[in-house]
């Protein structure tokens, strides 16, 4: 099935779901999105750690669902296929780890790629246009080499003397190829990016920055805190400003030497822990970017001490973009109004060079970043094509 059609039957599925996030006992509800049809004689369980086993309602051959007692809200466990109990696997057949349930409020959603007796076919290249993957190595500031992954605009083999603006977008693995991406759904950046140029003329070039897999939560986040339901209450995190400096004087500069870019500061996108991140940036070090899309961001981290984070006094800002989905949980608006009140303490104003945008029915989740990446590189790439 190609991508598009693939990422448009997860949409219509994820806005089709009741908003209903817990019944009348305040069970949370656990929605199970299959990548592959099971049989009609299988089924899906929910197998908690230290609790029962919770078989899910067939909605169809794709979709299970069912409601977790509040009891075991701050267990964790793992999804398996029945009868047999066949635990999931990722694409490279890799055990997924147990799945914490967050006590917040909304539902939890759960794309398994495939099961242990069922590995997945190695998928094909999905990538639209050319995508260039590089190693950053001895950067001082993140262990090891770090992959980036180049989307070069259809113009730049075409034009040897045109320059262009440059997106990094966090997450990387995320941005290009569902092969790679978690859960199996990207952010569609490569088509989304290529309906732009061909379109709109609004072309440059896309760094996909990879995370650093254990460590994502320390990269992308500016001091220690927990996650909320996770039996595991040790303080981590804390890591952005070294990561910070890994984009600046590590990735950029290979960038910049490598390729033909404008010279203009880049644009920075980020979602969930990375739109965290990218908040934190505009806040702290608003000089850093032209621009900076913060997507979903996670404001609950380390309670909401984003929100008393001390303001950098600089008048060069970044054009910005914030956004949340309104089926992100409870409490998702009412955090994002404590950020763009933050924002708006430095200066910003909502017009020309900052936008505030609730998205109706909008999830945390790579397809729905994907739905509205349009406008947000529309906004960010303003002027500067």
């Amino acid at each position: 099935m190609p991508k598009s059609l693939r990422y448009l039957l997860i949409l219509g599925l994820l806005l089709s779901v009741s908003s209903a996030y817990a019944n009348d006992h305040g069970d949370r509800l656990v929605t199970v999105s299959l990548k592959d049809a099971i049989g009609a004689h299988e089924g899906v369980v929910i197998s908690m750690t230290g609790g029962p086993d919770i078989l899910l309602e067939r909605q169809s051959d794709t979709l299970f669902q069912g409601y977790v007692s509040s009891q075991f809200l701050e267990r964790t466990f793992i999804v398996k296929r029945v009868p047999g109990k066949v635990p999931e696997v990722g694409y490279r057949g890799q055990g997924i780890p147990l799945r914490a349930v967050a006590p917040s409020a909304g539902p939890h959603w759960i794309f398994p790629i495939a099961w242990q007796d069922r590995l997945p076919q190695a998928q094909e290249g999905t990538v639209t246009g050319t995508v260039v993957e590089h190693l950053i190595e001895n950067s001082p500031y993140v262990p090891g080499p770090r992959k980036i992954r180049v989307w070069l605009p259809p113009s730049y083999g075409e034009d040897s003397e045109r320059v262009y603006p440059v997106v990094y977008m966090l997450d990387g693995q995320n941005v290009y190829n569902p092969a790679l991406s978690f859960g199996g759904v990207d952010w569609c950046c490569d088509e989304v990016a290529n309906k732009l140029a061909q379109d709109e003329d609004i072309e440059a070039i896309y760094v996909g920055v990879d995370n650093g897999c254990g460590r994502r939560l320390h990269e992308y986040t500016f001091c220690k805190g927990t996650i909320p339901g996770s039996q595991d209450q040790t303080p981590k995190g804390g890591g952005a400003a070294e990561h910070l400096k890994f984009l600046l004087e590590s990735v950029d500069p290979f960038v910049r030497a490598n390729y033909r870019t404008n010279g203009e500061k880049a644009t920075l996108v980020g979602s969930s822990l990375g739109g965290l991140f990218g908040l934190w940036t505009a806040l702290t070090h608003p000089d850093a970017f032209a621009a900076i899309g913060v997507i979903s961001p996670s404001v609950w981290w380390a309670d909401k001490a984003i929100v008393d984070v001390p303001l950098a006094d600089h008048e060069e800002r970044p054009r910005l973009w914030m956004d949340i989905g309104t089926k992100e949980g409870e409490n998702s608006v009412h955090n994002l109004w404590s950020a763009y009140c933050q924002v708006k303490d430095l200066g910003w104003q909502e017009g020309d060079d900052f936008r505030c945008a609730v998205i109706p029915n909008g999830t945390h989740h790579e397809s729905a970043w994907a739905f509205r990446l349009a406008a947000i590189l529309r906004f960010t790439l303003a002027g500067r094509r």
